[in-house]
């Protein structure tokens, strides 16, 4: 995860001069979208823990959507209601505390995490911030 913050700080960021915020620049990154997308999926199918295989991810302009996809190997009904909150306060809490994610947002794109569980079954958590978090 960090390394594909480096790479969109990088790739598509400008710093704004005399202390204003950290400005996400969308031309930028889209004209680079596809290097983005084959970086970030150069870690696709590698185990994350035990239980967790990173599938790779996608940035679409269009959609202003970037999406990671994980599969777990268990069950949907064993991911229990207080599992599934708290691994959205993390997913947010992840994204909505980075610069790079939260400049992003600000400017309308969602952060995405599809969760494919060992049933078929997939789960849509979405990155979002409380007032004064970004």
């Amino acid at each position: 995860m960090q390394t594909l913050r480096s790479i969109a700080l990088a790739a598509v960021l400008v710093i704004v001069l005399g202390g204003r915020a950290l400005a996400f620049d969308e031309a930028a990154f889209c004209r680079q979208i596809d290097a983005f997308n084959a970086r970030g999926n150069a870690k696709k199918g590698q185990m994350v823990d035990p239980l967790t295989r990173n599938e790779g991810m996608h940035a679409d302009c269009q959609r202003r959507t970037v999406e990671f996809l994980k599969s777990v190997a268990v069950a949907a009904s064993e991911l229990t209601p207080p599992w599934l909150a708290a691994k959205q306060k993390e997913w947010s809490d992840l994204h909505c505390k980075d610069r790079v994610w939260s400049a992003m947002m600000s400017g309308g794109w969602q952060i995405v995490l599809l969760l494919a569980t060992f049933d078929g079954k997939q789960l849509r958590l979405v990155a979002q911030c409380a007032a004064g978090q970004r």
